[in-house]
């Protein structure tokens, strides 16, 4: 299993820090993702807030004032993606490595 609690938003390339988050893990593992949603938004990008984490029509949405990624789609061939919890704030996403 992969945990991450609210810190991807913080990386260079979050797309990348899933993906590696899913390469470490053994196939059908949890790589398990709870972010605050949206929180590079609400902190005007400042500090380390570079990502925002949201769902759209349940896929899975990494987006900042430069790119939108839907994560659905960069991994549809490498993850099963499932949204477990979304609330106005947080976000918690279960990605499984598609042996």
């Amino acid at each position: 299993m992969v945990y991450s609690r609210n810190a991807l938003d913080h990386s260079y390339d979050a797309l990348e820090a899933i993906r590696q988050c899913l390469l470490v893990a053994k196939p059908n593992a949890p790589v398990i993702l709870e972010h605050a949603v949206n929180e590079a938004e609400r902190q005007s990008y400042h500090g380390l807030h570079q990502w925002n984490f949201c769902q759209e029509n349940n896929q899975f949405i990494l987006w900042n004032a430069k790119e939108r990624i839907n994560v659905n789609e960069a991994f549809k061939n490498f993850a099963a993606i499932k949204i477990e919890f979304y609330v106005e704030e947080w976000i918690n996403v279960s990605l499984r490595k598609i042996s």
